[in-house]
């Protein structure tokens, strides 16, 4: 694999977003490489690969200042 961890992100049509950390060997298990696209019932998933953990939670810390900042407008 060519990340160490990787961010499973859900987008529901609703408006809501699950996510999930996984590990290479995780990923590995379900298919999953770096810029994966798949669509569910009612959502997108989309997989990124990252090389720690803490730039995972940088990137949704990023987003949840983002989707706030657009709720406040």
């Amino acid at each position: 694999m060519e990340y160490p961890f990787y961010l499973e992100q859900k987008f529901f049509d609703v408006g809501r977003l699950e996510t999930r950390t996984l590990t290479a060997q995780e990923a590995e298990a379900l298919n999953y490489e770096d810029g994966y696209k798949a669509h569910g019932e009612g959502y997108t998933l989309y997989v990124d690969g990252y090389n720690s953990l803490d730039a995972i939670q940088n990137y949704l810390d990023e987003w949840e200042a983002t989707k706030r900042a657009y709720a406040e407008q």
